[in-house]
């Protein structure tokens, strides 16, 4: 599981932003609240919907987050609306220098064995991506584009920027800046 602390303190801090950009606090549609856990028919109908509705998507990206085939499916969504914006913000709830979340970055992604939290909602998932695009192929294809896309341009400070330490120790991603480690994951991208 993606730590729950960075989670929120990447919530808080893309709102504050939003907030001194525009004047205002950001208007949130937020999955894990807006959509019913139990009608997962309903939920993709309707998440073209509630993804056009968006001027971003806020990814919070740990170990899990391209594994996941609810962010993946509405990652894919947003780029496949191709939405005048368009603007995915990628904040990392791990340090760019731990190997494993490298790794978890690198891999290339197979909806195949992607997860779900709860299993009837990953094989109807699976059963529309094949029925909406004839297999699981070009959503996999599409998706390692973008997460390549998205990845590559994080901008230098969202790999290992100094954040403030919380009153229960330091923040999972406060580690200094690592250009080296941007170069790895780059190169790792762009092999795949």
């Amino acid at each position: 599981m993606d730590s729950g602390p960075a989670k929120l303190y990447w919530i808080r801090e893309w709102a504050r932003e939003q907030q001194e950009e525009h004047g205002e606090p950001p208007l949130v549609w937020y999955d894990k609240l807006c959509v019913h856990p139990n009608d997962t028919r309903s939920n993709l109908i309707c998440l073209p919907v509630f993804v056009a509705g968006c001027k971003q998507i806020l990814a919070l990206v740990g170990h899990t987050y391209t594994s996941r085939l609810w962010c993946v499916l509405e990652l894919f969504v947003f780029n496949t609306l191709d939405i005048e914006t368009n603007d995915v913000v990628v904040k990392l709830l791990e340090s760019p220098t731990d190997p494993q979340f490298l790794r978890s970055l690198q891999r290339r992604f197979s909806a195949s064995k992607a997860s779900c939290r709860f299993g009837p909602d990953r094989e109807a998932l699976l059963a529309t991506i094949e029925e909406a695009l004839g297999s699981l192929t070009p959503f996999n294809e599409r998706v390692n584009a973008i997460f390549k896309d998205v990845l590559l341009k994080l901008p230098r400070s969202s790999l290992g920027e100094q954040l403030p330490r919380s009153p229960v120790g330091a923040h999972p991603l406060a580690t200094p800046s690592l250009p080296a480690a941007r170069e790895t994951a780059e190169a790792a991208l762009d092999a795949t």
